[in-house]
Order: C-alpha cells, then structure tokens, then sequence
C-alpha cells in the first residue's frame, strides 16, 4: 500500500477579449499537489491565442496559438515534479493530429502553432495547421530542445444533413533532439493519411 494516496490540484484562469475583429484568449493553469510523502508537483500551463476571421471567404479563420507546458530537468530529483501533466487532456487535438505528443514528454512541450481554417462552399471545409514544437529544459534524453515540428491538412465534406467524409494527411518533420520521448520514431521524418465517415442519428 502505498504511504499517501495522489493528490493533485488544478488552479486556472480563462480569459478572452475581442477587440477591433480579433479574438484575444489567454488561460493558465497551476497544478500543485503532492505524488507521494515525499514529492510534491509544482508545474505550470500557459496558452495564448490571437485569431481572425477573414472577408476573403465565409467561414476563413487564421489563428495563431502558443502552448507552454513546464518541463522538469532533473527527474524530481528535488522533491519537486515539474512537468505539468494532462491527465483528462484531449492532447490528439491540440498538439497535432499525429499523436507525437499524446504523453508530455518531461522536458517540457512549447507548441507554437499557426491555424487556419477556410469553409469553400457550405458543405466543403478545408483546415491547415502547423506546428513547432519545442521543450521547455533538457534532459538526460532530451539534449536539445528541437523536437520537430508537423503540418496537418484536414478536408471535411458534408455527403447529407448528417453524414460526412473527413480525410487529411500530416507530415511530421524530425527535430535536432537526441530523444524527443514521444510515439514512434523521432530519428526520421513520418507520414499519416486516413480518412472517416461520420453518420449522427
């Protein structure tokens, strides 16, 4: 059995602003807690996003979007546990749709990202989005802070009023770190295409 049972506290704060047709959103987020007798968590989130919707098409958005989750360099070896976790996060969407980062690394994720969104016709959608991602310290794996960066292409078509055909492609470019600690192999670049249907009664 073990000497305590985990104990984590989530503190956060959401805030968002229009002003002359942008959309100014800020959250943060402040986990604390204690993992053990021994070790507590003292790890920070921060997200900031500026998006736009634009006159050249209904439906056309650009956003720009940066994530900071906190990374430990020392494995806890202070007591302290550094990298904030996503224990409930839906990471598949934020962090690119290839899934590298579904677990936070412990160094720390910076995800700089730049979105965009454009709706062809009423029933055509066409998504965008790159992403660079970095981390926040270095490890005994991680030796360097490039972790790579992804460019996700998402069509959406509406078949009928509730069925639709989604496909998409993402490439994933390899970064300079020696072990990015994330799905597959970060050695070289990948690839990912698929496709969906989706039928709502």
């Amino acid at each position: 059995m073990p000497d305590q049972a985990l104990n984590i506290l989530y503190t956060g704060l959401y805030v968002v602003k229009h002003i002359g047709g942008f959309r100014l959103r800020f959250d943060g987020a402040y986990q604390s807690g204690d993992k053990n007798a021994t070790t507590t968590f003292a790890a920070y989130m921060l997200t900031a996003a500026v998006s736009k919707k634009l006159d050249i098409a209904s439906g056309a958005k650009v956003v720009l979007w940066a994530d900071y989750l906190s990374g430990d360099s020392n494995g806890a070896a202070d007591g302290k546990i550094k990298t904030f976790t996503t224990p409930y996060a839906t990471n598949h969407k934020f962090y690119g749709h290839m899934d590298k980062f579904l677990n936070i690394p412990a160094s720390g994720l910076i995800d700089l990202a730049l979105k965009g969104t454009l709706k062809a016709t009423p029933k055509l959608k066409f998504q965008l989005d790159a992403h660079m991602f970095r981390a926040d310290k270095t490890t005994a794996l991680v030796t360097n802070k490039d972790l790579g960066s992804e460019i996700d292409f998402d069509i959406n078509y509406a078949l009928a009023t509730n069925t639709s055909l989604r496909m998409g492609y993402s490439h994933f470019f390899k970064g300079d770190a020696s072990a990015l600690g994330v799905a597959g192999d970060p050695s070289v670049d990948s690839d990912w295409a698929w496709m969906m249907m989706t039928m709502k009664f």
